[in-house]
C-alpha cells in the first residue's frame, strides 16, 4: 500500500504542475487571440465603412463642383441651364453601379433612366420601411448627409445594402445625391473572420495536441519511474523533470510559431486587401487607411512580441550568444541598469537544451537585478573552454544576505530556485556569492 501511495504521489507531484502550465498557456492563448481577432474584425468594418462614407461624399463634392459654373446665380435665369445640368448630372458615373440622380424636393430633375424623370417620389420606401428620398432631401437640407438603406444592385440583379450621400446645388432649390453599395464590405469583414475563427480553431487544436503529448510523455515515464528506489528513482525523476522542461520548451516554440505564421499571416493578408480598398493621394479615406495600417502594424508587433517572449528568435535560428546579446539590448533600452556582453570560445552551437537553459537563467538574473540590485551596471561573461562551459552574472548592486535569504525560503524570488534547478539538470552547477553593499555574483559550470 505505501508503494502505490508513492506512485500516486510522484505521478501527481510529475504531471500537476504541467497540467496547470499547460491550462495556463491553452486559456491565455485563447483568450489573447480571440481579443486580437475581435477587435480587429470590429475595427476593419469601421474603417471600411468610413472609407465608403468618405468615398461617396467625396465623389459628390467632384460633382456639385463640375456644376458651379451653371448653378451660379447669374447663369440660372438662362435658357437652357437646367437641361444641361440634367444632361451632365445624367451622364456621371463612377465605377461599375455609380451614378448620380438630381432632385427638387421630392420630385426627380435628374436621373440616369430619364423615365424616372418628373416623378414625385416622397413616398419611394425600401423593404426596410426606410423613407429613401424623404431622408435624403432632409439631410441635403442640413448641409449634406449619409442615408442607408436597401436598394437594387444593377449587376448583381438583386438588392443590397447602400449608403447615399446628398447635398444642396448652391442657388438653386435642387440637390444632388448618389450611393454605394456595401455588399463587398460584409463579404470581406465575413472573410476575415473566417480567417481568424480558423486561426483560432488550429492554434487550439496544436496547443492541446502538445499538451496531451507532454502530458502522455510525462505519464508513461513517471509510472516506469516508481518501479525503481533509491537512487535509482532519484535519477529517474530528475530525467523527468528534464522532460517537462523540454515539453514546455518545445509548447512554447510551437505556440509562438503558430502565432507568427497563422495569426500574423491572416493580419497580413488583411492589410493587403485593406490597402487595396483605398485610393492613392492625400484625400481623407487615404488618411484613415494609413491610421487602419498603423493599427495593423501594431497589433502585428504585439505579436511578434507575444511570439518572442514565448520563444526568442534569436535563440532558435542563431543560438545562445547572439540571443544574449538581443537579450541585453533590449534591457539596456528599457531601463537604466548599463549591461555588457562577452563571450569567449563559443564557436559553434551548443546542445538545445543547454542554449534554453542557461538563457532562461540568464533573464531570470537580468530581471532580478532590475528589480532588487539597485545597482548601476552589471556584466555577464560566457566562456566556453575544452572541458567546461561557464556562465557568469555579476552586478554592482546593493547584494544580500545568503543565509538570511535562504532561511526565508530564498526571498530573492522563486527565481534562484529555478536557475538551480535548470543548472542541475543540464549536469551544471549554479552558485551564488555576494553579501550586503558588494552587489551579487551568480556562477554557472557545466562540465562538457
Amino acid at each position: 500500500m505505501k508503494k502505490l501511495n508513492f506512485r500516486i504521489k510522484i505521478l501527481i507531484l510529475t504531471l500537476l504542475p504541467l497540467v496547470i502550465i499547460s491550462s495556463l498557456m491553452i486559456g491565455l492563448v485563447i483568450r489573447q487571440v480571440d481579443e486580437l481577432g475581435t477587435h480587429n474584425v470590429a475595427n476593419f468594418s469601421d474603417k471600411f465603412y468610413e472609407l465608403r462614407r468618405q468615398e461617396i461624399k467625396n465623389y459628390t463634392n467632384i460633382a456639385v463642383t463640375s456644376l458651379k459654373h451653371l448653378t451660379s446665380p447669374e447663369n440660372r435665369t438662362q435658357e437652357g441651364t437646367q437641361e444641361q445640368v440634367r444632361q451632365i448630372i445624367r451622364d456621371m458615373a463612377y465605377g461599375n453601379d455609380g451614378y448620380f440622380f438630381g432632385y427638387e424636393k421630392y420630385t426627380t430633375q435628374a436621373h440616369p433612366n430619364i423615365h424616372l424623370e418628373g416623378a414625385n417620389q416622397e413616398d419611394m420606401t425600401d423593404p426596410n420601411g426606410v423613407k429613401i428620398i424623404q431622408e435624403l432631401y432632409n439631410k441635403a437640407r442640413v448641409g449634406g448627409g449619409f442615408s442607408n438603406y436597401v436598394w437594387m444592385k444593377p449587376s448583381l440583379n438583386r438588392e443590397v445594402d447602400k449608403i447615399g450621400y446628398a447635398q444642396n446645388l448652391d442657388g438653386w432649390d435642387w440637390w444632388i445625391g448618389t450611393g454605394l453599395y456595401v455588399d463587398d464590405i460584409e463579404d470581406t469583414i465575413a472573410e476575415i473572420q473566417d480567417s481568424v475563427d480558423q486561426s483560432i480553431a488550429t492554434s487550439l487544436q496544436l496547443v492541446l495536441g502538445a499538451s496531451g503529448i507532454a502530458i502522455l510523455i510525462v505519464g508513461v515515464i513517471g509510472a516506469r519511474m516508481t518501479l525503481s528506489e533509491g537512487k535509482l528513482a532519484d535519477e529517474q525523476l530528475q530525467m523527468l523533470s528534464h522532460k517537462a522542461i523540454e515539453a514546455q520548451e518545445e509548447e512554447r516554440r510551437k505556440v509562438a510559431y503558430e502565432l507568427q505564421k497563422n495569426i500574423a499571416q491572416s493580419l497580413y493578408s488583411v492589410r493587403k486587401k485593406l490597402e487595396k480598398a483605398s485610393k492613392s493621394g492625400d484625400s481623407p479615406q487615404d488618411q484613415d487607411t494609413a491610421e487602419s495600417v498603423n493599427l495593423l502594424n501594431k497589433t502585428i508587433e504585439d505579436i511578434s512580441r507575444i511570439s518572442g517572449e514565448l520563444r526568442p528568435i534569436a535563440l532558435e535560428e542563431k543560438g545562445l550568444g547572439e540571443a544574449l546579446k538581443v537579450l541585453v539590448d533590449d534591457t539596456n533600452s528599457r531601463c537604466e541598469i548599463r549591461f555588457t556582453y562577452k563571450e569567449t570560445g563559443t564557436e559553434s552551437r551548443l546542445r538545445p537544451d543547454l542554449e534554453s537553459s542557461l538563457y532562461r537563467i540568464t533573464k531570470e538574473s537580468i530581471d532580478n537585478i532590475v528589480k532588487h540590485s539597485k545597482a548601476s551596471k552589471a556584466d555577464i561573461r560566457l566562456n566556453q573552454s575544452k572541458n567546461k562551459l561557464t556562465l557568469k552574472i555579476q552586478d554592482n548592486g546593493s547584494g544580500f544576505d545568503m543565509t538570511d535569504t535562504q532561511s526565508k525560503a530564498l526571498s530573492a524570488g522563486v527565481g534562484l530556485n529555478d536557475m538551480q534547478a535548470r543548472a542541475h539538470l543540464i549536469g551544471g552547477k549554479l552558485s551564488v556569492f555576494t553579501s550586503k553593499g558588494a552587489g551579487t555574483l551568480i556562477k554557472v559550470e557545466i562540465p562538457l
